[in-house]
C-alpha cells in the first residue's frame, strides 16, 4: 500500500513541477514582452525628440508612457510570480529525488514498509510547505499548460522508467 502511495506522489509531484516550469515561462513571456514595450517607448521618445517642433504633444505622450510604464515594472507580478515559481520548483525537484529515493530503497527492500511510511509523510509534509502560495500569488493555469504537463510527465516517466499511463 505504501509503494503505491509513494508512487502516486512521486507522479504527482513531477506534475506539479511540470505546471511551475510553464507558468514560469508564462510569466518570462509577459516580462519580456513589457520589456520590449518599454524598449520600443524609449526608442519612440528619441525619434519623437527630433520631430518635437511638429509632434510636441505625442513626444509628450510617448515620454509619459514610457514613464509611467518604467515607475510601474517593480509592482508588476510577473517578475515576483516568476521567482516564487523557480524557488518551488527548485525544492520541487529535490524532493522529487528524495520520493524516487524513497521509492528505490522499498523496492530493493533496503527499509520496512514502516520505514518507508514515516520517511513519505516526513516528504509529504515538505511537499505541503513547498506548493503553499501566499495570497498574493496569482496562479493562471491554462488547459493547454495542464495537457503539456500531462505530455511531459508521460515523457519523463517513459525515459526514466519505461512506463507509460
Amino acid at each position: 500500500m505504501i509503494r503505491d502511495l509513494i508512487w502516486a506522489t512521486l507522479v504527482n509531484l513531477k506534475h506539479k513541477n511540470y505546471v511551475l516550469c510553464f507558468l514560469i515561462k508564462d510569466c518570462q513571456k509577459w516580462e519580456r514582452w513589457f520589456n520590449i514595450g518599454l524598449g520600443i517607448a524609449s526608442s519612440a521618445s528619441l525619434a519623437l525628440l527630433i520631430s518635437f517642433d511638429v509632434f510636441p504633444k505625442l513626444w509628450a505622450v510617448v515620454i509619459t508612457a514610457g514613464t509611467i510604464a518604467a515607475a510601474l515594472k517593480p509592482y508588476l507580478p510577473y517578475m515576483k510570480r516568476a521567482r516564487t515559481f523557480n524557488e518551488k520548483h527548485y525544492k520541487a525537484e529535490h524532493l522529487n529525488v528524495e520520493f524516487e529515493k524513497l521509492f528505490y530503497q522499498l523496492d530493493m527492500k533496503h527499509i520496512t514498509e514502516t520505514q518507508a511510511a514515516e520517511r513519505y509523510y516526513e516528504l509529504k509534509g515538505q511537499m505541503i510547505d513547498i506548493f503553499q502560495f501566499d495570497d498574493e500569488t496569482e496562479i493562471e493555469l491554462t488547459s493547454k499548460m495542464e495537457q503539456k504537463s500531462r505530455e511531459s510527465v508521460e515523457a519523463s516517466l517513459k525515459a526514466s522508467y519505461n512506463l507509460t499511463f
